[in-house]
């Protein structure tokens, strides 16, 4: 099969990647919070090598920055607690572009989320309720839950739209996990509690069905029944690999956990099916008090040449034609 050399090839840059896929031509990252050093840092995936600041300290007004939202347009949402806004970002060069969220009453604005309805989701600590904000434009919706509601006083980073019909939400003031309609906002009722539980903060589904909360003053992570929501564990114990003031936590495309640890300055790494300490997977440099993090998977790109009318001397396109134009695109496996 021959190239041949005309004006009607072309060459055509394909994205391959898409964020938070397990494709083998992206270049995955963890994108990390630094509430103390105001700034946006990225993580190697799977090394833990400091790669640099997407976001350098104040970029854009950023102040205390914790939760983290990927935008269905890519651009990259982040909740400035101190300048009580959410800022957006370009994902792939730091680039400030405004403000997408402000007003509303938000007072110190913690956790962030897209809904399944595709509106926009703000934790208000000072507050005490969550937010819902128009998904394209961030204009001010309504009071999605407000203060009080099943005991709500104290909404931090849990804010977890599950794969049922509830959206949970990390209760400070009662100390417990409480759920409400994904729908609604109507409250459902108190889905999980512990002795030892104390300021929880971060929550994630495990591989395993069962809900996993950063236990941040009780320390370490508590584990419990992703249906009935009974106590089944500490399953990280309280100091474990060091960590101290558990904010956040994932589960990797490896299985095993990962938690942010803002007094520790560290991301760490365990087991994820045992709880066990792996390794320290990031810690120091230039984050000081890491807070949210979440795994992103950068798009790349590669150049595709592509025949028009393979095998004809002569390639004319009819733009108003509706049939269809054969082509070769040429390039390797990957």
């Amino acid at each position: 099969m021959h190239l041949k050399r005309q004006a009607l090839s072309f060459v055509v840059l394909v994205v391959l990647g898409v964020l938070g896929s397990s494709t083998t031509a992206t270049e995955p990252y963890l994108l990390v919070s630094g509430f103390l050093s105001d700034n946006l840092v990225k993580y190697d995936w799977p090394t833990g090598t400091l790669q640099g600041e997407l976001v350098t300290p104040g970029g854009g007004g950023l102040n205390g920055p914790e939760g983290l939202a990927i935008a269905p347009d890519g651009t990259l949402m982040v909740a400035s607690v101190s300048t009580h806004s959410i800022k957006r970002y370009d994902l792939q060069t730091g680039a400030y572009l405004g403000d997408f969220v402000s007003g509303g009453g938000m007072n110190y604005p913690r956790e962030i989320a897209f809904g399944p309805d595709g509106h926009f989701y703000v934790t208000s600590r000072d507050v005490g309720n969550v937010l819902r904000y128009d998904g394209e434009t961030g204009e001010f919706i309504d009071v999605f839950i407000p203060l009080n509601s099943g005991g709500l006083v104290g909404p931090a980073h849990g804010l977890l739209f599950g794969n049922d019909t509830y959206v949970y939400v990390s209760n400070g003031a009662d100390e417990n996990i409480v759920r409400y309609d994904a729908a609604t906002g109507a409250f459902a009722g108190v889905f999980a509690s512990a002795p030892g539980l104390k300021d929880p903060e971060g929550l994630v589904f495990g591989p395993d069905g069962h809900l996993y909360v950063a236990n941040t003053s009780g320390g370490g992570v508590y584990r419990f029944d992703g249906q009935t929501g009974a106590f089944i564990d500490a399953f990280v114990a309280p100091g474990s690999g060091g960590l101290v003031g558990a904010q956040d936590l994932l589960f990797g495309p490896d299985g095993d956990l990962y938690v942010s640890g803002w007094l520790s300055d560290s991301i760490v790494h365990y087991d994820g099916q045992t709880g066990e300490f792996i390794d320290v997977f990031a810690s120091g440099g230039v984050v000081n008090g890491p807070t949210v993090f979440l795994l992103v998977s950068e798009p790349a790109t590669a150049a595709l040449l592509i025949d028009i009318r393979p095998g004809a001397d002569v390639s004319p396109v009819n733009l108003k034609s509706k049939g269809v134009l054969p082509v070769t695109v040429f390039g390797s496996e990957e």
